[in-house]
This record gives structure tokens, C-alpha cells and sequence, in this order.
């Protein structure tokens, strides 16, 4: 995909993601980043831009970092932001003998 399209697609996702909703979440929880304080919409867009830019620099995968996470793949680009996650592992209990 050329990097203009990128682009639009980035800017997409900044201008229709609650960034607000967001900041709001991170002071109910009295959530800092580098304890430097609860950050700003101003901050939160900075660092999903460029998340989603690396995202899009570095192929498919998932980026996560400060509650936010971008998943890529050939078909989409995505932001959310993360209050609590649970993962369970699909290996545990297999029989190693099958």
C-alpha cells in the first residue's frame, strides 16, 4: 500500500477515535504515563499517530504501548485503547503425546 493511502488511513482513525473518551478513562483511574502526570488529548493523539505510522512501517502485527494497541494486517489498520484484557492459553492441558 503506497504511503499517501497510509496517511489518509491514519488520519481517519485520528479524527474519528474519542480521544476525549479516552483522557477521561485515564483520569478516572489517576493513569500516568512516564509519571509524568495523567497525558493530554493533545499527547494521546501524538502517540497513536505514531504507533499507527510504525504499524504501518513494520508490516503486520500488533503494537501496544500506554493502554493503546494497533493491529495491522493486509486489510486493516485499527486503534483501541485497553482498560483490561484477559488471554488464555490454547496449549495448556494438550496431551504433548498426541
Amino acid at each position: 500500500m503506497e504511503e499517501n493511502l497510509y496517511n489518509e488511513k491514519v488520519d481517519k482513525i485520528l479524527d474519528e477515535f474519542d480521544f476525549y473518551k479516552v483522557n477521561k478513562i485515564m483520569n478516572c483511574l489517576n493513569w500516568t504515563w512516564r509519571n509524568e502526570g495523567v497525558p493530554t488529548i493533545a499527547e494521546l493523539r501524538r502517540e497513536a499517530r505514531s504507533l499507527l505510522k510504525n504499524a504501518c512501517q513494520n508490516g503486520s502485527g500488533i503494537l501496544r504501548t500506554g493502554g493503546f494497541s494497533v493491529e495491522k494486517t493486509d486489510d486493516v489498520l485499527s486503534l483501541s485503547f485497553v482498560v483490561t484484557e484477559w488471554t488464555e492459553d490454547l496449549k495448556e492441558g494438550e496431551n504433548d503425546d498426541a
